[in-house]
Order: C-alpha cells, then sequence, then structure tokens
C-alpha cells in the first residue's frame, strides 16, 4: 500500500539587491514606509494566499529603531476568498515588537505579538497565541535608506491560522 506523502510547507524571499549595511551613525531621524506583497501558506491544508505587505521603520541615530508592519487584505489565490478566522473575514494581520538593528547588517528579527482586525470594525481585534516570528533583510542602498526589505513571516500553528509566508517590499516615494 502506498502511503500519502506528507504535506511540507514553508516560505522564503529573495532579491537580486545586496544586503543593505549601515556603518557609523546617522545625525538624522528619519521614517522609511516600505509597501509591496506577501504571499502565505496555511500550515494546515497548504491553501495559499497573497495580500499587500506594509512596513515603517522609525530610523534613530541612537540606533533604537520602532518598526510597525502589517499584512492587509491577505485572500485565497484561487479564489480571492479572505482568510478567515473565527469565522469572520481578517482584514488586517498586525505584528508588534519588531527590532530593526542598524549596526553592520541591517535585519529585523524577533518574537513578535500577531493581532488580527477583521473587515467588519464592530469585532474586537484577536491576539493569536504561540511563538510567532517576523525577520528580514533590508537591501539595496540610497540617500534614504534601505531601497527594500525581504522576509519571512510564521504564525505559530497552535492557533486556528498556522501560517508561513513571505514578503518583499520597495521603499515608498
Amino acid at each position: 500500500a502506498n502511503a500519502e506523502p506528507e504535506l511540507v510547507t514553508g516560505s522564503f524571499a529573495y532579491s537580486p539587491l545586496a544586503q543593505s549595511n549601515f556603518s557609523g551613525s546617522t545625525p538624522y531621524d528619519f521614517r522609511a514606509e516600505y509597501e509591496g506583497e506577501a504571499l502565505a501558506v496555511l500550515t494546515g491544508d497548504g491553501s495559499l494566499y497573497r495580500g499587500d505587505f506594509h512596513l515603517t521603520v522609525d530610523w534613530s541615530p541612537t540606533g533604537t529603531n520602532t518598526v510597525s508592519s502589517y499584512v492587509e487584505d491577505l485572500r485565497t489565490v484561487s479564489g480571492g476568498d479572505y482568510l478567515q478566522y473565527g469565522g469572520f473575514d481578517v482584514r488586517y494581520i498586525q505584528f508588534y515588537n519588531v527590532t530593526a538593528d542598524s549596526s553592520g547588517d541591517i535585519g529585523l528579527a524577533g518574537s513578535v505579538t500577531v493581532t488580527l482586525r477583521y473587515q467588519d470594525s464592530r469585532i474586537d481585534d484577536t491576539t493569536l497565541p504561540g511563538t510567532n516570528s517576523l525577520e528580514g533583510k533590508f537591501v539595496g542602498t540610497s540617500i534614504d535608506g534601505p531601497l527594500g526589505v525581504i522576509g519571512a513571516w510564521t504564525i505559530d500553528a497552535s492557533s486556528e491560522i498556522g501560517m508561513k509566508g513571505a514578503f518583499g517590499a520597495e521603499l515608498a516615494p
């Protein structure tokens, strides 16, 4: 008897640009906003999703950089149906507690808090359990900061929507 193959899911990100490198300090505080796409796979059934990715970094000369990030309108690739949680359509997946390192190779890392915000704004936001992550690298160089950011994120399988995703975003004008 032939056994069913095990479903294995994952994600990765790639850029032809070299990783951004920062050596020294800047006397300026500035904000850089990145916009792009996210792809994700549900770890349970392998459903594929696509959505918009947003990341904002407030760069600081002290190295205490603040990051906010979210995925918007994550929908199935095949039918365009919204990601659902608890029977409700999800509008935003928000990532909190992300840090941006500004010494040497610039990157994102950390165990993050993930909150879901729904299409129906009357429904309270949901903070997901488990160990979630968002990691990435800034790529390219310009006077306005790195030209882009790429990376991957996970939502722990202990939630109803365990996912592995990847993102790529460019510096917004």
